[in-house]
């Protein structure tokens, strides 16, 4: 049965895409961790932690994206995370509803270069016509946790509103 998106939720690692490596791979290692104050811990610091009253994030069964971004071998990929039949695990409270995107790459330092722009508009707009997503429904992640900067400060959201606005309008500007 197909799954009744509302939302696509951009996101970027806030991390140096490795262009030769497999930053999947650490991504998922990231998620499928315990955590405290965003590092990895193992789980015997988890417990001593969550003894002390601290809050521990407990390790994910999988990523919690649905589709990351990045440069594999120097070659630009989309992997898919989780399956599009099961909620993510990358926005507290719309899990459910959104699709998540990630981006390899800190956004807050540079602009996300012209082929990975190029490749997340292109799949945003297969997700949107697929589960018919409003275009108002894409969000930057920080749109709904606002002490976050997803997906980045130098990522222009008004443009790639515009140019996913102009594509569906057949080009016209």
């Amino acid at each position: 049965m197909k799954k009744n998106w509302r939302y696509i939720i951009i996101h970027h690692s806030l991390t140096e895409d490795g262009l030769f490596l497999n930053d999947f791979a650490a991504i998922e290692k990231y998620h499928k961790s315990f955590r405290y104050n965003d590092r990895i811990i193992s789980e015997k610091e988890a417990l001593e932690l969550i003894n002390k009253g601290k809050y521990v994030i407990k390790p994910w069964r999988k990523i919690g994206y649905h589709f990351i971004i990045e440069y594999d071998k120097n070659i630009l990929v989309t992997k898919p995370g989780r399956n599009l039949d099961e909620p993510g695990a990358h926005c507290s409270g719309l899990n459910g509803q959104a699709i998540g995107i990630c981006i390899v790459g800190n956004f807050d330092i540079k602009e996300p270069m012209d082929e990975q722009y190029n490749m997340l508009v292109d799949l945003t707009l297969r997700l949107m016509k697929e589960y018919n997503i409003s275009i108002i429904n894409l969000k930057p992640h920080s749109y709904f946790a606002p002490w976050k900067s997803c997906p980045g400060h130098k990522f222009n959201w008004t443009k790639y509103i515009c140019d996913i606005q102009n594509k569906l309008n057949g080009g016209v500007k």
